[in-house]
């Protein structure tokens, strides 16, 4: 579990609007897309090989040390939900 998200709604795992990567009957499957920022790259780098959360989000601290907890759970939230890259 990210750090800050103890008791929060998940809008995947309750099916929820909000979740674009999940296709119901009748559905299309929708493309996403992510921008290729330095702290998207530093996740892919670093999560090249099963990793822990809380691993990505320490290298995101010592990267990006100017940048508020919050965002960089914010992201690597959105990245999870979205699922694996193609």
């Amino acid at each position: 579990m990210l750090p800050g998200t103890h008791g929060a709604t998940d809008p995947v795992a309750t099916d929820q609007q909000g979740a674009p990567d999940r296709q119901h009957a009748g559905e299309r499957a929708q493309d996403m897309s992510v921008r290729h920022s330095g702290p998207v790259r530093t996740v892919l780098h670093t999560a090249q090989c099963p990793v822990l959360a809380q691993d990505l989000l320490i290298r995101l601290d010592e990267t990006y040390p100017q940048v508020p907890a919050s965002a960089k759970e914010q992201l690597l939230t959105g990245l999870v939900r979205q699922g694996p890259a193609s």
